[in-house]
């Protein structure tokens, strides 16, 4: 036989082994090229949330807090908060933030959650993450809008609106006003179409509150009782949509 067909499948097993390792090499080189803008944008949107739920904090005014690891061997992550005062060292705690997550209709929803000194009372909420149904669960992060038509003639001199209506009826109020009431929760306006939607955003923000308190042991055990009596699942949120 001749040699030279001999020796083709082992040039080929070669070449094919240097493209593949020219492609490793590219890939870890443009990955090692975008991870610090990746982590710089990922720490920015974390910064926005912090100071939407907390708009009287201080820019740098987010201390991360971490506890020692729990039963599930990891660690508790939250936020003190702390206020505008231009002397770091008179600043005061006005509050805390931190994270829980539900299921929703079609995604998990992740919400960030500020909180006052009590540890009851919600400063606001923003939701970080979601893949809900466009046009309706989606609708959880839609701002309205303050423009109108005759505006073009007479501008408006108010700032424009910012905040999804949907997630500003969470300011000011306690949580253990979050009591479930049929198919929603009282004072809480769903958004129209999306009652599972709904409920999730309000789950998380119990979520949130619930965890923190729980590893932080601050505030009365039962802050959230009231409000989690029934016990609402995921999956029967779904079974009784």
């Amino acid at each position: 036989m001749n040699e030279t067909l001999k020796e083709k499948p082992v040039t080929l097993v070669a070449v094919l082994g240097l493209v593949c390792l020219l492609a490793g090499a590219a890939l870890g080189l443009v990955y090692l090229g975008t991870e610090s803008g990746i982590n710089a944008r990922e720490a920015e949107a974390k910064r926005d949330a912090l100071l939407r739920v907390h708009p009287n904090a201080s820019p740098n005014g987010f201390k991360l807090v971490e506890t020692e690891p729990g039963e599930s061997g990891e660690p508790y992550t939250y936020y003190e908060v702390y206020d505008k005062s231009l002397d770091d060292e008179m600043k005061t705690l006005i509050g805390y933030a931190c994270e829980g997550r539900a299921h929703g209709y079609s995604s998990t929803i992740v919400v960030t959650v500020g909180l006052k000194n009590d540890g009851k009372t919600i400063t606001g909420i923003s939701i970080t993450a979601q893949q809900e149904t466009p046009g309706l669960g989606a609708n959880c992060e839609k701002v309205e809008s303050t423009e109108y038509i005759w505006h073009i003639v007479a501008p408006s001199d108010g700032e424009p609106e910012t905040e999804p209506w949907f997630q500003k009826q969470f300011r000011e109020r306690t949580v253990d006003s979050l009591v479930r009431e049929g198919k929603t929760y009282k004072g809480i306006n769903a958004i129209s179409g999306a009652t599972i939607t709904t409920n999730a955003v309000v789950r998380a923000v119990l979520d949130a509150v619930s965890t923190f308190h729980e590893a932080t042991g601050m505030g009365d055990v039962d802050a959230t009782t009231s409000a989690t009596a029934t016990e609402w699942t995921d999956e029967a949120e779904h079974e009784n949509e």
